[in-house]
């Protein structure tokens, strides 16, 4: 055999041991005890301490179980996991889709730290950075707390169906809490060429306040189409149609007949009814609305808002207020800017011969007068001139503050009334 030879067939004969080699590496990791604590246990070293666990069981490429979880983020974050048991096929991994047969998981524990300026203004997104599909998922003794916050606690929470960057598919969710719960039947389906049908019902109680409802989607694959019932604290009805391709065309419509103001206790005293109708038609561009708000009888209308939306700008051009009933127009428009950290506005508001009905505000008013009002959701400036107080007797005001999420300097503020005034700097 000749020298060329010779090495041909050891250079072979390494890559084929080679290749051997990897796969026992790789069915040792995947189909053995020792591999899945293998691989477990460099996710804790990678992660610096930050995710600790007491024990596991199981493989990989079958059902694991793992106890005593515990889990911290750099923002203070926590959670912990009693147990977890998880069937997985990891091969789809490879093709950026995580998919989940069957997992258990109970005790689960959030712990939520204060929210940092930076992160309350961080942008998020809905889309999972890989396919998530969940064939029969069950989470049980579930809270979620926030220091020297509220604490949500869930008894059970039942899921199964697929949710990609395209694609959001529920086929079954029950929840069971201390506050009410949600049950899906059918399924709920937003996905282009995907069909589906189904019906979602809640009643769930939140500050002593009750809620109920249904809300049932239905989807062709090329339109969906959801409706919303809401039988308490107040009646209301929604309708909303999308269609699933590049244009996101939509439809809404929202209506809530005359009812008693003090079903819902966030409201003003002073409000004794309301009623809303309100319509809107748009893209993924934009799109507007026009309706009307009744108050204690009196009726405002929305006529209209417009707004569009451009690389990361939503633009409010115009809102435009009035009623049938009170005199006077009020004008507001601006832009957000939603792709910065922290967010950025500028907005503008108008108002001339307003009258402001007694039963609204303890006395009629009358009001004009233009503000302004720049900066960011972390530090912002307000400034303008008004003028308000009864028929025939206004006060003019000029007003300019700064201000961040904490605290409110008053820069300068003049009152000037007919009988005197106030000069603040």
């Amino acid at each position: 055999m000749s020298r060329t030879r010779k090495w041909l067939a050891g250079t072979g004969i390494a890559i084929g041991a080679l290749v051997v080699l990897l796969a026992i590496a790789l069915a040792w990791l995947m189909y053995t005890p020792s591999g899945l604590r293998f691989a477990l246990d460099r996710g804790v070293a990678m992660l610096d301490g930050r995710l600790a666990y007491t024990n596991v069981s199981g493989t990989l490429a079958g059902s694991a179980t793992v106890t005593g979880l515990h889990y911290r983020d750099e923002g203070g974050d926590t959670l912990q996991i009693r147990t977890a048991t998880i069937d997985l096929q990891p091969w789809t991994l490879l093709k950026r889709r995580l998919h989940v047969r069957k997992a258990r998981i109970d005790g689960i524990e959030l712990g939520l730290a204060p929210a940092k300026p930076s992160q309350e203004t961080a942008s998020s997104s809905l889309q999972p950075p890989l396919t998530v599909a969940l064939d029969d998922t069950l989470l049980t003794h579930v809270t979620i707390s926030r220091v020297r916050g509220s604490t949500i606690a869930v008894d059970s929470l039942a899921l199964a169906g697929l949710w990609s960057r395209r694609q959001l598919v529920i086929r079954q969710l029950a929840l069971h809490a201390p506050a009410g719960s949600a049950r899906l039947e059918g399924t709920l389906a937003i996905a282009r060429g995907y069909r589906g049908h189904g019906t979602a019902s809640f009643d769930w109680t939140q500050d002593t306040t009750r809620y109920t409802g249904t809300i049932t989607s239905e989807s062709d694959g090329k339109t969906a189409q959801v409706r919303a019932s809401v039988s308490a604290p107040m009646p209301l009805t929604l309708d909303a149609s999308f269609t699933l391709d590049k244009s996101h065309a939509w439809q809404l419509a929202v209506h809530a007949p005359t009812f008693a103001a003090r079903a819902l206790p966030a409201l003003p005293a002073s409000l004794q009814t309301l009623a809303l109708d309100l319509r809107g038609a748009g893209d993924a561009r934009g799109g507007s609305f026009t309706g009307s708000l009744v108050a204690n009888g009196h009726e405002v209308l929305i006529d209209p808002a417009r707004f569009r939306y451009d690389q990361g700008t939503f633009t409010l051009d115009p809102l435009r207020l009035r009623s049938p009933q009170v005199a006077g127009v009020a004008t507001a428009t601006g832009t957000l800017q939603l792709d910065t950290d922290p967010m950025g506005f500028a907005l503008d508001a108008r108002w001339g011969d307003v009258q402001l009905p007694a039963d609204l505000v303890g006395q009629a008013l009358a009001t004009q007068g233009e503000v302004q009002l720049r900066g960011s959701t972390q530090r912002f400036a307000l400034t303008g001139a008004l003028a308000i107080g009864p028929l025939g007797r206004p006060s003019n005001v000029q007003v300019d503050l700064a201000g961040t999420p904490q605290a409110i300097t008053l820069n300068a503020l003049k009152l000037v009334q007919k009988n005197g005034g106030l000069d603040v700097h």
